[in-house]
C-alpha cells in the first residue's frame, strides 16, 4: 500500500508576485491550509499545483473564489503544472474557460 503524501502548501515571493507551491490532496480536510496561505496574497499569484494528486470540489470552489478575489482587486491567480486529471474535471465544468491555467 502506497504512503499518502501529506498536503503542503508553501508560498514564497517571486519578483512582484509570489508562488505558492502545492503538494498531496487538495480536499474539504486540507483546502483550509491552503486558503489560510492564499488569503493575504494580492497582485499575481502562481498557484504551482505539479505535486497535486487530486482536488475535490471544496478545492475547485477555493480556486474560483480565489480567482474572483484576486481579479477584483486586479491581480490574476495562474494555476500552473495542474495533473491532467485535475485539469480534465475544470475542463468537464468549462472553468478553463474562466481560470487562467498555464
Amino acid at each position: 500500500m502506497m504512503a499518502m503524501k501529506p498536503f503542503d502548501a508553501v508560498s514564497q515571493k517571486d519578483g512582484d508576485g509570489h508562488v505558492v507551491s502545492v503538494t498531496g490532496e487538495l480536499d474539504m480536510a486540507t483546502a483550509p491550509a491552503l486558503e489560510s496561505c492564499l488569503k493575504p496574497l494580492d497582485g499575481a499569484v502562481t498557484l504551482d499545483c505539479s505535486g497535486l494528486t487530486f482536488m475535490d470540489s471544496r478545492g475547485i470552489s477555493l480556486l474560483v473564489q480565489t480567482h474572483l478575489r484576486l481579479e477584483e482587486g486586479g491581480g490574476r491567480l495562474t494555476i500552473a503544472a495542474l495533473p491532467s486529471s485535475c485539469r480534465r474535471v475544470l475542463e468537464v465544468m468549462n472553468l478553463d474557460e474562466v481560470l487562467h491555467l498555464a
